[in-house]
């Protein structure tokens, strides 16, 4: 197992907060083969969860030398759409969809999405109303995100979309 615990003390009382545990809860629930199983939330804001020994895709990228091989990139991304699918059907977004926050089962050649401590419900989206700042990596967000628009499944998609051509071309797309 792996366990991740919230870095300031604003975020970790808002983990013990009654939004922060039902966010647990919600994590907890997720079973997919292809995003990391969260097994517990703790009082304290951390979260025990599945150890991945292959790190993340940019871990696999660094030590593949660069980019990742067509196939391979085709392989991982079907993985992943098939985490987003399942995420989305349950109607919980990500939001910060990136090569760091996806983790690789070298045991298994599996892709999972993880670091999920940015991912709502779609119809509590009222959490984010008034937030000048989107959620997510600037680089990653979709144009209408950053536009100051609602995040959607679409959002999602776009992030996924930048992941794959930094996977292929060891860049992001506006480098």
């Amino acid at each position: 197992v792996a366990v991740k615990g919230p870095r300031s003390p604003n975020v970790r009382e808002a983990c013990r907060s009654s939004a922060g545990k039902k966010d647990a809860q919600m994590l907890e629930e997720l079973r997919h083969e292809n995003i990391v199983e969260h097994r517990k939330g703790c009082s304290d804001g951390s979260m025990v969860m599945e150890y991945l020994d292959g790190g993340s895709l940019l871990d696999v990228m660094a030590r593949a030398g660069g980019s990742l091989d067509e196939d391979d990139v085709a392989d991982l991304t079907r993985q992943i759409l098939s985490g987003l699918m399942y995420m989305h059907e349950k109607g919980i977004l990500h939001r910060d969809i990136k090569p760091a926050n996806i983790f690789f089962d070298s045991a298994t050649s599996t892709a999972k999405i993880g670091d999920i401590a940015t991912a709502s419900e779609e119809n509590s989206s009222k959490r984010t109303k008034g937030v000048k700042t989107p959620v997510g990596t600037p680089a990653f967000l979709a144009p209408e995100v950053v536009r100051g628009g609602d995040h959607v499944e679409e959002s999602d998609i776009w992030a996924l979309g930048c992941s794959v051509l930094q996977l292929l071309m060891c860049k992001l797309p506006c480098q």
